[in-house]
């Protein structure tokens, strides 16, 4: 019997004691007495009665709210501050997120005056800011005023403001103090510093704590608040600028947003460790020792197949670490922080789950997630390089996946309504989250293109998208993103992402996106039995060194990692994708046949040489391990030369 269930099983007594004595004392006194009141009570009597009975009342309360925690299922390792906290947090966010629910369903019925309402509002409070008198932000006061007399940006059109906030210039972009610099995740160019405010903040928190799984709890069953969740997250490092504000990733968690790390299953100083491999080891280790784990979450999906893989292979250490109480030596973790992470190990080992878990590791590891946690429902991340149903066919079998929501570093897009649909996932833009715009994909590549407002757009159409972020001084900024519109939730656009705009495979104009590269590989394969494409990579020729580079015109060079034998593919398997290519980009077609273009050649990659190149690239970039998304186009010399020298012989 462990010390959770012992708490629990005391905490229902004790309430169910409270209620039936506070219960027995409210009817014995006020069956009784109150019919004395009017006649033989004294002023000062009858009014001790009455307080005496709000103080029962109230007892009764404390005991039904003692009773009903008492019901629900606990998670392991559960002490009596974490279950008081946990509750309330449980309470404030259930009101909360009712009236945020509420105002979202609403605000969507009024997509654009919402818009309006929202950048005016922006303007005015930032119109004496440097940026707000070079630009003229008070003297805008409607939306085609806005879109007329500020220029579409890039993050170019920034940099100057930005780096005179590093050198610790105020009242720069934003009339609010920058309180850290955001980084974006750097893995497909540069990474760009967003200047974050406290009302950025905010304006992330708001939707990500109480829109989105609010949503998903009316779909899912939610579970108990009492049941944690597996959040596999890596800090990111921070650098200082030359005035001290921190310079930090966008998934960094803001110091006011720490104490709902209480529902998490690793201790809240297991989020402090800023290393890929120890973070997933020490969120497995202490997500493994809870039987009743109800979900997993991740930032993108990639990261949760690097954590299975560290658990297939140092399980049975894991195991070790639960029994002694302590941490493997070798991991590379903070005195202080491997201190308090011990010290919520020590004396807490429950034999029969050791053992347990032992079984289900020997036996293997498909459907893993479901035979160590039969609680566990279901697990949320963001899709992008379409992991999640490698994931879902073999280290999750039968357990949910889903994709909540649509964000980046520049701000929340869009949360997702319908979200037991299955891929691609639907993302409802969230009205008074930013101002957006859609720049129709032909126009593109204009500086001057015509961007269009949510009321304007049509469905089926596909859209690079463009926002305006006040809290952060961002005005019509192009960040990249290529979507879709597939549908309207009453009036706000609903909408897929297809790609990043800087991911094009471009030599001579044609343009081939992620979607027509990823579909023209996956029919390649299917055509061979046997072999599965497990990541894949492309970079032009002209990136490739003199000595791996074929004459001629310039072609792909597409870099991919299999599971299976390959066999004699080899040989052939650069023209069926050749082929493939030809069939789904017309422009490429064309090119091929004037020979403008060469013939795609496919590199075959080791095992592990795209976790190789992730680290790579973390070492050397802005990215982070949290943010990271494996970039489809490869656009250095670096980065194409280090993924050569993980080919296969």
């Amino acid at each position: 019997m462990t010390t959770t269930y012992q708490a629990r099983v005391c905490l229902g007594v004790i309430g169910s004691i409270i209620t039936a004595c506070s219960l027995h004392r409210i009817l014995r006194s006020w069956t009784g007495l109150v019919v004395l009141w009017w006649y033989d009570l004294e002023d000062g009597s009858s009014l001790l009665l009455f307080f005496e009975g709000i103080v029962l009342l109230l007892c009764t309360v404390l005991g039904l709210v003692f009773v009903h925690i008492s019901s629900l299922t606990w998670s392991d390792h559960l002490d009596a501050s974490s279950v008081y906290l946990i509750y309330q947090l449980s309470l404030i966010t259930k009101i909360v997120s009712f009236f945020t629910i509420k105002s979202f369903k609403n605000q969507t019925k009024k997509f654009m005056q919402t818009q309006e309402k929202y950048i005016l509002h922006g303007l005015r409070y930032n119109q004496n800011t440097i940026y707000g008198k070079e630009f003229h932000l008070g003297d805008i006061h409607s939306l085609e005023e806005f879109k007329t007399r500020h220029p579409l940006t890039t993050y170019s059109h920034y940099e100057k403001y930005v780096d005179r906030i590093c050198a610790g210039d105020t009242n720069v972009m934003t009339k609010d103090d920058v309180v850290r610099l955001a980084l974006t995740s750097g893995t497909t160019g540069k990474g760009k510093k967003i200047p974050y405010t406290n009302q950025t903040v905010w304006g992330f928190g708001k939707p990500i704590i109480f829109l989105a799984p609010s949503i998903s709890k009316k779909t899912l069953s939610p579970g108990s608040p009492f049941q944690r969740t597996l959040n596999f997250h890596v800090r990111p490092k921070s650098l200082p600028s030359e005035s001290g504000i921190s310079v930090q990733a966008g998934s960094t968690i803001s110091p006011s947003h720490k104490k709902y790390l209480l529902i998490y299953s690793t201790p809240i100083s297991g989020f402090e460790i800023s290393n890929e491999f120890e973070a997933c080891y020490v969120h497995l280790l202490f997500g493994i020792r809870d039987r009743f784990l109800k979900s997993m979450t991740v930032l993108f999906t990639p990261l949760l197949i690097t954590a299975f893989k560290i658990l297939e292979t140092h399980w049975e250490q894991m195991l070790t670490d639960i029994e002694r109480g302590s941490l493997w030596s070798k991991l590379n973790i903070p005195v202080e922080v491997r201190a308090d992470l011990e010290e919520k190990l020590k004396g807490k080992c429950n034999p029969d789950r050791v053992q347990f878990l032992r079984r289900e590791f020997e036996k293997g590891f498909d459907g893993i997630g479901k035979r160590i946690w039969p609680k566990l429902r279901i697990w949320f991340g963001t899709d992008l390089n379409r992991c999640a149903e490698r994931i879902g066919n073999t280290y999750m079998k039968g357990v949910t996946f889903a994709s909540e929501r649509y964000v980046g570093t520049e701000g929340f897009y869009g949360v997702n309504l319908t979200i037991l649909r299955p891929p691609p996932h639907r993302y409802t833009l969230v009205p008074d989250s930013l101002l957006f715009e859609f720049i129709p994909i032909e126009e593109s590549e204009k500086s001057n293109a015509n961007a269009f407002f949510g009321d304007q757009v049509k469905v089926g159409q596909t859209y690079e998208l463009v926002v305006s972020n006040w809290t952060c001084g961002l005005y019509r900024f192009r960040f990249g993103d290529v979507i879709k519109v597939v549908d309207f939730y009453n009036e706000a656009p609903v909408v897929e992402f297809q790609y990043r705009y800087g991911q094009l495979m471009n030599l001579r104009g044609e343009k081939v996106d992620e979607v027509c590269m990823r579909k023209a590989l996956e029919n390649t394969f299917k055509q061979f039995s046997g072999i599965t494409l497990i990541e894949y990579a492309c970079a032009e020729s002209l990136l490739m060194p003199d000595s791996a580079k074929r004459q001629g015109p310039h072609y792909y060079v597409v870099f991919v990692e299999v599971e299976g034998n390959k066999g004699d593919i080899g040989e052939h398997i650069s023209t069926l994708l050749d082929a493939e290519l030809c069939e789904h980009g017309a422009l490429y077609k064309m090119w091929r046949s004037q020979n403008g273009i060469g013939t795609a050649d496919v590199v075959f990659v080791k095992p592990g040489g795209f976790a190789r190149l992730k680290n790579y690239i973390v070492d050397n970039s802005t990215a982070t391990f949290n943010q990271f998304k494996q970039p489809r186009k490869l656009k250095t010399e670096g980065t194409v030369a280090f993924i050569l020298g993980q080919a296969s012989d």
